[in-house]
């Protein structure tokens, strides 16, 4: 039975996923919440731009991992059936390569293997080992976020609980790179592309740790899965559960000041509402910013605020959603990825560099073949992304380059098929490292959180607590686990888990 969190007040900063997420979960467990918010409506990326009859989403229109929407909605007694509705994507991806041969993804790693076969028979008989494998990895990994209530590394302590893992550990912290392990496991470069590209997806790449091609493999045994009516009807239907949970939003809220006294949160303070007492504050924002800017003064915050201070570099993107009057056989699938030439020297660009790569990997999503109301009839909606540095004194983005990164996109998908796709467009949008960083307040308009580049860059993500500070919470897309929808969803799950571990029963 879960703990109560009886008459707990608790101040939730940003209404984005991860924010709304915790907070449905701790009003499940009965404490008292608020949710300020710095704009007059709730979402954050998952609030959709609409232009001309067209509805993009900023942000990615699958989800791997429905299953924890549903455990965020079984808190409250709700059924997630009553409320959304998930078609699998099948495949789940079509990789195009630069000399225009294709492979499809699927969820069945026999039928997956098929498609290897075409390239390396050898592989595809190692494929379906290679998949359960990274599964079961998948499984210690999930128990170490929950074991932990998300806090990061607790190898000694962990392992102790959890003997079963032990096999696992020099595998989960191995020297090696994700390069070095794929080089090994598979003789084919094609075979190879599959996991160097699902691994970047969610802001890795092949120069991280051998342990992210768990990432790749989970993401293809599990699937991808389009929530009827997109985002926002995601957006909807946590927004609904949190209001039958008695939960209220304050908008146009600008939090200024997070107040401690002793080692605990007490108040929230800012423009736009009354100062609020609380017993636990959930901050989304930033990690750096939270603790830099946000904490009421003091040396000991101060220092806190350096540990949390990024030392490495990070991925942000360029993100080009399209309205257009035609569809194009090249994107028939609903989610179409353009490797670049070279996937480790296009990480290597970004990270080491932190300049536009030269070939970038394009990630296109058609999610209007799935859901026609998205677009006008007989139009189809169009999401572009490519992995980018973020905004700095390396690289500073600009309406030129902006236009320039754009263009060749488009000229990469009109090349691999999509002859015309620059005629056909009718409303277009464009988004940049500065307007991620302005529209949803991200620190240089990083969208992935820490870098993966080192070996144990993916598990030093900030966990759901500030140990130091009684009551002060994180979650969002810099914290455990990740920035994909279902990660910040649980890292939600994790903050009422770990604040009800430490309430009296």
């Amino acid at each position: 039975m879960e703990k109560r969190l009886g008459e707990t007040r608790a101040v939730v900063i940003g209404a984005g996923a991860g924010g709304l997420a915790a907070a449905i979960a701790l009003a499940a467990r009965g404490a008292r919440v608020r949710v300020l918010e710095r704009n007059p409506h709730p979402g954050g990326r998952l609030t959709p731009i609409e232009a001309r009859g067209y509805r993009f989403d900023p942000a990615e229109p699958f989800i791997n991992y429905p299953h924890v929407l549903g455990q965020l909605f079984a808190l409250a007694d709700l059924r997630l059936t009553d409320f959304l509705n998930f078609i699998p994507v099948r495949p789940t991806t079509r990789l195009v390569f630069p000399d225009g041969q294709t492979l499809d993804l699927w969820r069945d790693p026999h039928l997956l293997a098929k498609e290897v076969a075409r390239f390396s028979k050898e592989d595809a008989r190692r494929i379906p080992k290679f998949l359960a494998e990274m599964e079961s990895f998948a499984s210690v990994v999930e128990d170490h976020f929950w074991g932990t209530n998300g806090r990061g590394w607790r190898g000694p302590a962990f392992l102790a609980a959890h003997p079963r893992s032990v096999r696992h550990w020099r595998k989960l912290f191995s020297p090696f790179s994700l390069e070095h392990l794929l080089r090994r496991r598979f003789t084919h470069d094609r075979v190879r592309d599959i996991f160097r590209v699902l691994a970047m997806r969610p802001g890795g790449s092949p120069r991280g740790p051998a342990a992210l091609a768990f990432l790749a493999g989970t993401e293809i045994r599990r699937g991808l899965w389009y929530p009827e009516g997109g985002m926002q009807a995601v957006l909807e239907s946590l927004v609904r559960v949190a209001t039958m949970l008695g939960v209220r939003f304050v908008w146009n809220a600008r939090v200024e000041n997070i107040e401690v006294e002793g080692d605990r949160v007490r108040r929230v303070s800012g423009q736009g509402f009354r100062p609020l007492r609380a017993d636990l504050v959930v901050s989304t924002a930033d990690p750096a910013l939270t603790t830099g800017r946000l904490l009421s003064d003091g040396e000991p915050h101060k220092k806190l605020a350096t540990r949390y201070r990024p030392r490495k570099a990070r991925h942000s993107g360029l993100l080009v959603m399209l309205g257009c009057s035609e569809q194009f056989e090249a994107l028939g699938q609903p989610e179409t990825v353009f490797v670049g030439g070279n996937p480790f020297e296009e990480a290597r660009q970004i990270e080491k560099w932190r300049v536009a790569p030269s070939d970038p990997t394009i990630f296109v999503s058609a999610p209007s073949l799935l859901d026609p109301s998205l677009a006008p009839e007989s139009h189809h909606v169009l999401r572009l992304f490519a992995h980018q540095p973020p905004a700095s004194n390396r690289f500073v983005w600009n309406e030129a380059n902006a236009d320039a990164e754009r263009d060749r996109m488009l000229r990469r998908v009109e090349k691999a098929g999509a002859a015309g796709i620059t005629e056909s467009i009718q409303e277009e949008v464009v988004m940049t490292p500065p307007d991620f960083a302005r529209t949803y307040g991200l620190t240089d308009g990083v969208l992935f959180g820490p870098s993966f580049s080192t070996r144990r860059g993916w598990m030093a993500r900030p966990g759901t607590s500030v140990p130091e500070i009684g009551g002060l919470y994180l979650a969002g897309a810099d914290t455990h686990p990740g920035p994909r929808l279902s990660d910040v969803i649980t890292g939600g799950l994790l903050v009422a888990s770990h604040a009800a571990s430490k309430t009296k029963s």
